[in-house]
């Protein structure tokens, strides 16, 4: 072993170099159509992204005296994610309605995620739905 790495004929077992692209932050989900709220709608999100991947996790809820966060025909959506898809890759969307109590699937692509649950609408009164995310970008 000679203890120089990345020189040709070095017998250090380091081959070459992989520099890794990490990132993390904070996102904004933005409402889009059929997610529908009485009262002010609110969202954070933070996301972590490595290389070309990306988790995150986003909470929208509603405020004010009288709220609802609703999506409507079973296909609410939310516009803003912090990086886009990569083309031709649908990600699946996991989400939370009010804790553990009920859950559902969806899907995403471009900058916009869409929340499904099962051909009905649901709403959420007290408690943020919560949003887990991960995709592949281009």
């Amino acid at each position: 072993m000679s203890g120089i790495v990345n020189q040709v004929g070095a017998r250090s077992g380091v081959i070459g170099s992989i520099e890794m692209d990490i990132e993390s932050g904070t996102w904004t989900p933005v409402q889009g159509s059929k997610l529908v709220t009485t009262g002010t709608f609110n969202s954070v999100g933070t996301y972590t992204k490595i290389n070309n991947h990306v988790w995150l996790i986003g909470r929208m809820w509603a405020s004010g005296s009288s709220t609802t966060l609703e999506c409507q025909n079973s296909a609410g959506s939310c516009m803003g994610l912090p990086f886009t898809i990569a083309s031709s890759y649908e990600a699946p969307v996991t989400y939370t309605i009010g804790g553990t109590s009920s859950t559902g699937v969806g899907w995403a692509w471009s900058t916009s995620f869409y929340a499904y649950y099962g051909g009905t609408t649901w709403a959420a009164t007290t408690n943020p739905v919560t949003v887990h995310l991960d995709y592949e970008i281009a």
